[in-house]
């Protein structure tokens, strides 16, 4: 009897460990501010698992294969992240990740067509 415990307990702690963990949260926020980064894109590099930040900044990501997977994190106007994690997180404590803001200005481009009306005495400021 006392082997048959000892099995059972050996294969409920092997299906366990075998199955992809479940569900991962991560906090997005800016790095500067603190404040919570709102529709930023998480997702597992190589995989079709991604995930949207609500307004709180959080992401949940559902389903995550065993073994050391890379999330990165996306928001336009902030620099991209990524974190190198191996599933099943053991002990996790919640996970935050600030964001930098980038700088970069694209091009602009300011187009008109003359209309062939004049305006008088009007300061124009751009």
């Amino acid at each position: 009897m006392a082997r048959h415990l000892i099995l059972f307990f050996a294969i409920l702690i092997t299906a366990r460990t075998s199955f992809a963990q479940t569900t991962f949260n991560l906090t997005v926020k800016d790095e500067v501010t603190k404040e919570a980064i709102a529709g930023a894109s998480v997702t597992i590099k190589d995989t079709s698992i991604s995930a949207t930040t609500d307004v709180q900044g959080v992401a949940q990501l559902s389903n995550i294969p065993v073994g050391e997977q890379t999330i990165v994190i996306f928001s336009p106007g902030y620099e991209t992240k990524e974190l190198k994690l191996t599933f099943p997180l053991v002990n996790q404590p919640e996970t935050v990740v600030f964001l930098k803001v980038v700088n970069e200005v694209g091009e602009v481009t300011v187009v008109s067509t003359r209309t062939g009306r004049e305006i008088d005495d009007v300061p124009t400021r751009v």
